[in-house]
């Protein structure tokens, strides 16, 4: 089990935001909020697809709970939802050593990365809604994907000049690999409450929704 060297619990995830929110804003990030519209990831956020447009200097980063109706699973998926969380980085411009800063967050919330295999897996990324691709890598964490990295090159089908740092990080998933749990619903979310108290009755009933009683063919008409 991977702790902090002054507990002997693994992070709340509510602990690991704070931690991320601390060592970004320590590089020079803006905390950001959410996006008060569902969107399918971070990368939907104002935050991001609109400020990497243009020259200005941007830093940034947030939590985007980001929903994704095809991959709801009625709560019963150890860890696939129609609603995950992300937390989402722009480093505008590229600050020159971006995996090494990323290597150092993932030390901040408590991953000694010489006890740990990680890899930076090419996996281009691209969003034809968006306009926007980029070159870049998924990260593997002991064979296990946590985290999408990418320079973005284009965005809104236009040519980013300077290239922005995307960093997007399965937030869920690294939590639940912290606390050694084997399913997400039984993430210590703040030291009182499990991500199922909060999210499962909620997952359940928007897989209702989204399966058996959303009227899909009408935006269509």
């Amino acid at each position: 089990m991977t702790t902090n060297s002054s507990a002997t619990q693994p992070l709340s995830m509510q602990e690991v935001i704070r931690r991320l929110h601390e060592y970004w804003t320590n590089h020079g990030c803006l905390i950001w909020q959410p996006y008060s519209e569902k969107v399918g990831a971070g990368t939907m956020n104002p935050a991001t697809v609109l400020r990497v447009l243009g020259p200005e200097p941007w830093n940034v980063a947030y939590v985007e709970p980001s929903f994704r109706a095809d991959d709801g699973r009625y709560a019963e998926n150890p860890n696939r939802m129609q609603m995950h969380n992300q937390y989402q980085v722009i480093l505008k411009p590229d600050p020159g050593n971006p995996q090494e800063l990323y290597l150092g967050s993932l030390e901040a919330i408590g991953l000694d990365r010489t006890r740990h295999d990680i890899r930076f897996v090419e996996d281009n990324w691209e969003s034809p809604a968006l306009g926007a691709w980029g070159l870049g890598w998924e990260v593997w964490l002991d064979g296990q994907e946590i985290t999408q990295f990418t320079y973005f090159q284009q965005a809104g089908s236009l040519t980013l000049d300077p290239v922005s740092v995307e960093i997007t990080y399965g937030l869920d998933r690294i939590v639940m690999y912290l606390q050694t749990k084997t399913q997400v619903w039984d993430i210590d979310v703040d030291g009182q409450h499990t991500f199922a108290e909060i999210y499962k009755v909620p997952e359940i009933e928007h897989c209702v929704y989204n399966f058996e009683l959303a009227d899909v063919d009408r935006p269509k008409q």
